[in-house]
Order: C-alpha cells, then sequence, then structure tokens
C-alpha cells in the first residue's frame, strides 16, 4: 500500500438517515481507526436525501452528493470511485463497528486469495441469518431456513464460507470489487449484493463469512422510512436475478411463486407490513409479466398507496 494512501475506506450510503444514526455509525468507524493507530478514509454518498446530509467535522467524512436517488448499488459505486485505499468496507447508515472488529480486517489483509468478506451481522443480539444466502423463491426460503439458520449459528472459525455476502457490512480489495463491475446498475435496491455474490462466485473469488467483524445492525430502516417502495423493489430484485442468472422457465417460475405467496401471505395474515405494502409487489409482477426483461425499477413511478 503507497504511503500516501489510507489503510483502509470505509463507505456510507445514505438516504433520509437520521444524524444520530449517522453518527453512531461513523463514530464507531472513527474509535476503531483510533485503536488501531490507522488512517482510514470516511466516504458518505448522501443519495439526493429530501433531509440532506448535514456533514459534521467530527466525521473527518467526505460527503458525496449524487444529485438523484441512485439507489443502493449505483451509490456503492459512486463510493468505490471516490475510495483511495485498497480496501473497501461498506456499512449501512444503521450499522456500526463493535469494539474489536476491526482486527479482523487485519487478519485478512496479508491475504491475496481473490474474495469477498462479510461482517458478523447483529441485529436485537441475534446473528442476521438472512444476510449469508440467497433463496430463489419464498417456497424455498420456507423449507430451508431451519437448517440455513442453523449452520449460521454455529458458526465460529475465523473465516467461513458462506453463499452470498451482505453489502451492508461488505469487505473487499478495490480492486476485486472493480473488476466485477463492481454492483449491477439494473438493480435499484436489494438483490444487487446476491447477483454480486453470484457473479464473483462464477469468476472464482471466495464468498467468507469473518466471524471477529462484528457489525451492529438497527435494521429495517428503510422499511419504515418507505415500506410500498421497498416492497416493490425486493419484489423487482427476487425476479431480475432470476431473469438474469436463471432459465427462461425458471424464472417465470419465481414470478408464479412470488404472485402466490404474496397473496396467501397477505389473506394468512403473515406479514410484518401493512397488507397494501405487501400486495403492492404485484405491480411489479404484472410489470415483468412474461417479458424476458425490464428496464430498472424508477422510484420515481413506484406509487405508494
Amino acid at each position: 500500500m503507497a504511503a500516501d494512501r489510507p489503510w483502509l475506506s470505509v463507505g456510507v450510503v445514505a438516504y433520509n438517515a437520521p444524524a444520530e444514526m449517522l453518527d453512531r455509525c461513523i463514530a464507531s468507524v472513527r474509535a476503531e481507526a483510533t485503536r488501531l493507530g490507522r488512517d482510514v478514509q470516511v466516504v458518505v454518498v448522501d443519495n439526493a436525501s429530501p433531509r440532506p446530509v448535514l456533514e459534521r467535522p467530527e466525521w473527518r467524512a467526505e460527503v458525496v452528493r449524487s444529485g438523484d436517488n441512485l439507489g443502493f448499488g449505483r451509490a456503492c459505486n459512486l463510493m468505490i470511485e471516490h475510495a483511495r485505499s485498497d480496501l473497501v468496507l461498506l456499512l449501512n447508515p444503521d450499522a456500526w463497528l463493535v469494539e474489536g472488529s476491526l482486527d479482523a480486517v487485519l487478519a485478512m489483509e496479508s491475504d491475496a486469495t481473490p474474495a469477498l468478506y462479510s461482517g458478523y451481522l447483529m441485529a436485537h443480539g441475534a446473528v442476521q441469518v438472512d444476510a449469508y444466502w440467497h433463496w430463489w423463491t419464498s417456497t424455498e426460503r420456507a423449507l430451508r431456513r431451519r437448517r440455513v439458520a442453523a449452520g449460521v449459528r454455529a458458526i465460529e472459525g475465523p473465516s467461513t464460507p458462506v453463499g452470498k455476502v451482505c453489502g451492508g457490512a461488505l469487505l473487499a480489495r478495490t480492486d476485486v470489487l472493480r473488476a466485477l463491475g463492481p454492483f449491477n446498475p439494473d438493480f435499484f435496491l436489494y438483490g444487487e449484493d446476491a447477483d454480486l455474490s453470484l457473479r464473483a462466485a462464477a469468476a472464482g473469488h471466495a464468498l467468507l463469512l469473518l466471524r471477529e467483524l462484528v457489525v451492529g445492525h438497527e435494521a429495517a430502516f428503510s422499511m419504515k422510512e418507505s415500506s410500498v417502495l421497498v416492497e416493490q423493489a425486493r419484489a423487482d430484485a427476487t425476479m431480475r436475478l432470476a431473469a438474469l442468472h436463471r432459465s427462461y422457465p425458471f424464472a417465470l417460475w419465481v414470478r408464479l411463486d412470488l404472485a402466490c405467496t404474496t397473496i396467501a401471505g397477505t389473506l394468512g395474515g403473515r406479514t410484518s407490513v401493512s397488507a397494501a405494502s405487501r400486495m403492492s409487489r404485484l405491480r411489479q409482477v404484472r410489470r415483468w409479466g412474461v417479458r424476458r426483461y425490464v428496464a430498472r425499477l424508477d422510484p420515481n413511478q413506484v406509487r405508494v398507496r
């Protein structure tokens, strides 16, 4: 690493994130950098927030203003363009580093194996199991999740292969990310990390969970802000992943499963969001129809009611 480069570049994408949330996130990064005596670059991408990010001197951060709501993946790509370190760590704004967590970065930085790494995300005292595996349909998730969850909770080793890395706590070498794209700009919100994981694995890169890189996570912040947009973005991502990575007949099955499980879950009351928000997924199912591929979801065209 060149002498004038920071040891690590940390990126945070913010859209209407409360100031106290960003304070917690960035303060945790600064505390870890101070503890280790390392120079860390912090880049905050303000994703055209209606409530703009107000830079604070104590952050010692570069605030990049996108001018438009780029979505998560495109905003991360913008951050990675600004990264000056050989290593990049992406954090959600509602996430924070637990004391001692960056020791895991010290341990992996000498490993030249092409890989993507994920932090160990903890929400309300429990590991976020769904961050580390990908399911194609809700039916598959219902059938497999208990077994997958048991495997994730049993992880003890410092570095363990997983099925997917999480964009909300993603660590990688900058050159590896740039070579991969990094994120596919066709994804607006959700699914971009699953797509990146699938492409990385196909290119021969390892997908590894760093057990000691512990990241606290408030979780569901975006859902609180705009549940209809989130539900439609999730539906679009589900169908887009299948269209990109599976056969056309399988992609059609994914759309059918999505429609059926959405209706069944709503009628059965098995939903953590309002019925209207959940049923709004069907607007994206109609948009995709039987087409092989469709344009990126436009948040400005998503009706909130």
